[in-house]
């Protein structure tokens, strides 16, 4: 099976996430649970909670035009950011112009028709810049939004008890003003088919699905679950897979067929430390995975 996205989470540290974007990955997870071991780390400041800009100062990458375009870019945004934060949060969420260090891809993404059609040009093909998804749990709106924006996140991923009333008034506050296309990723816990069943409350007030093993946590457990459970799927709205990928797991991927499935999501077998991704087995991996 070909998977359209590729999203590698709980990722904290600047020079890591270069690094990993150059494998032409396309989405990038930030957790912003503080529980987490990959919690991303923000500080206080007048503006309130801001993104520690002072970790985005990493060893650069080799030479090369993916290198010089991912650095100028964060270099820009270090530079916006310290000088935007300085305005109240309230006067920042006004504005949409500023750009993200990995916010633009060569292709747009639709989800469109449930099937989410057109797919980011990444791990397969040519090298993009991947976007980034905050990855909440129970959280407060207000923080969700703020991290949004000052973190320029294209996904919302909502790992805990959340509402479809409270997802949608999530995305009443975001669209349109602050990010017109704002994507809202439900994840699910599921052991079994029962479990499953739990997806029917979000059809239609979510954009992706995420199945991940139940655990006593909210996710990153490194647990698998019985991928066959999937097969009592049948809503409309596409799912990434997850729960405990490894890189031994390329073969049982490229045999994983759903027609909702259009991504996976990599986590903790892919770690040197919690938040650490091994560049050498991602790399691997997905080599793997794109084995005709």
């Amino acid at each position: 099976m070909n998977y359209q996205l590729i999203k590698v989470c709980g990722m904290g540290d600047a020079q890591n996430i270069r690094e990993v974007a150059a494998l032409g990955v396309n989405l990038i997870g930030l957790i912003f649970y503080p529980k987490s071991p990959r919690y991303v780390e923000s500080i206080s400041s007048d503006a309130g909670i801001i993104p520690d800009y002072s970790s985005l100062t990493p060893d650069p990458l080799p030479e090369g035009e993916g290198r010089n375009m991912l650095d100028k870019q964060l270099k820009e945004e270090e530079t916006k950011g310290e000088t935007r934060n300085k305005q109240p949060v309230s006067a920042q969420l006004k504005s949409t112009q500023s750009k993200a260090p990995f916010n633009k891809v060569t292709t747009p993404l639709s989800l469109g028709e449930g099937q989410g059609d057109e797919a980011v040009e990444g791990h397969g093909g040519e090298a993009a810049i991947p976007k980034f998804v905050g990855v909440f749990v129970n959280d407060m709106p207000q923080n969700i939004v703020t991290a949004v924006y000052n973190y320029h996140l294209s996904y919302v991923q909502l790992h805990g008890d959340e509402s479809p009333v409270m997802i949608d008034n999530l995305r009443r506050t975001l669209v349109p003003d602050i990010v017109p296309q704002i994507k809202i990723i439900k994840a699910i816990s599921v052991s079994s088919a029962e479990d499953l069943k739990r997806y029917e409350q979000y059809e239609g007030h979510v954009d992706l699905f995420l199945f991940d093993t139940k655990c006593k946590g909210y996710g990153g457990s490194g647990q698998k679950y019985d991928w066959s459970v999937l097969e009592a799927y049948t809503g409309q709205t596409p799912f990434l897979l997850s729960g405990g990928i490894g890189p031994d797991d390329a073969d049982r991927l490229r045999d994983f067929h759903h027609p909702q499935c259009v991504g996976i999501d990599l986590n903790s077998k892919f770690e040197t430390t919690p938040g650490m991704k091994d560049i050498n087995l991602l790399q691997n991996f997905l080599h793997q995975l794109n084995k005709q």
